[in-house]
């Protein structure tokens, strides 16, 4: 089986309000992801209209090869209330826009052993746990984890920069 080890509770989330560009948000959020040499993956995808708007909920996901061992993946949980589509003029042209109320919730997990190679008997199981408890601990904590941490608020400050939120500093960026 293999040995996942979550970041914990949502590690960031975004709470927003207004009008935004749904289609450009779906791709940035896509294209950022792949272009950080993740697999995309849409998890999840939950639709219902209602009297005030619709609501959906996204999940989304990216997965990247640290190594033939060990995997990291980046987790987002959309969930928009009272969702409507409004036409407006920008820059002389008439355009959909998107408006309701988001939240977004950024979280990551390593997977340890995502091949299943130390799987097959009880020996081997015992050696894996081994390994991680005394051989690569440091590695699982303090490079894998502590990299994924910074990728996970790295897409945090993103989608804020995509939805032009005040609070879009990057205090990050100069970390791995």
């Amino acid at each position: 089986m293999v040995v996942k080890i979550p970041l914990g509770k949502p590690v960031a989330k975004v709470r927003y309000r207004g009008d935004y560009d749904w289609e450009a948000l779906y791709k940035s959020i896509r294209s950022w992801i792949e272009d950080h040499g993740y697999d995309f993956s849409e998890e999840k995808y939950k639709h219902k209209e209602k009297a005030l708007g619709a609501e959906f909920e996204i999940s989304f996901s990216g997965v990247y090869d640290i190594n033939d061992y060990a995997e990291q993946w980046l987790r987002m949980f959309i969930k928009v209330w009272n969702y409507h589509e409004k036409e407006v003029v920008i820059k002389g042209k008439k355009k959909k826009i998107a408006h309701g109320r988001m939240m977004i919730e950024f979280n990551g997990e390593l997977w340890l052993d995502y091949q299943e190679r130390w799987e097959s008997t009880a020996v081997l199981r015992k050696m894996r746990d081994f390994y991680h408890r005394f051989i690569i601990k440091n590695e699982i904590e303090n490079i894998w984890g502590d990299r994924l941490y910074y990728e996970v608020l790295k897409l945090q400050s993103f989608v804020k920069r995509q939805l032009g939120m005040e609070s879009e500093s990057d205090v990050y960026e100069d970390m791995w």
